[in-house]
């Protein structure tokens, strides 16, 4: 949660925008219980999603809803709306996340820490929250 100076919690910014995206804390988080309780290798356990977000898969109705409404935020914060977003149609076959599966493939073969130390293309949300946080 971000917080202000008075340790008040500051309402959306932890939910909304760039900065509310926790994914290296998630991939650390999720290192820990596969170290913890896996019984599997991280490459092995990791493949299904890789393969869903590069080939796609098919959206049904409330993920379609789902990311329709998550695009109307996008498109209010600048550097998420730098982001390409695919149309969001229940039923449409090969929504897929190619930089998604990029990422976690990298991370399935060099371990968590290549989360943070990928460097962003100029295209993705890390790129665009770095300008706008560098134009601040």
């Amino acid at each position: 949660m971000y917080q202000d100076k008075n340790g008040d919690v500051i309402p959306a910014l932890s939910t909304r925008g760039y900065l509310a995206v926790g994914v290296p804390g998630t991939v650390a988080g999720l290192e820990l219980a596969l170290g913890k309780y896996g019984t599997m290798k991280r490459k092995a356990l990791m493949a299904p999603a890789i393969r869903l977000a590069s080939k796609g898969f098919v959206l049904d109705q409330g993920d379609a809803e789902m990311l329709a409404e998550g695009a109307e935020d996008f498109a209010k914060d600048a550097p998420s709306a730098a982001v390409p977003q695919p149309g969001h149609t229940a039923g449409r076959s090969g929504w897929s996340r190619p930089i998604w599966a990029g990422c976690s493939h990298s991370i399935a073969a060099r371990g968590p820490d290549a989360s943070t130390r990928a460097r962003p293309r100029s295209g993705s949300s890390v790129a665009a929250s770095t300008r706008h946080t560098a134009g601040s």
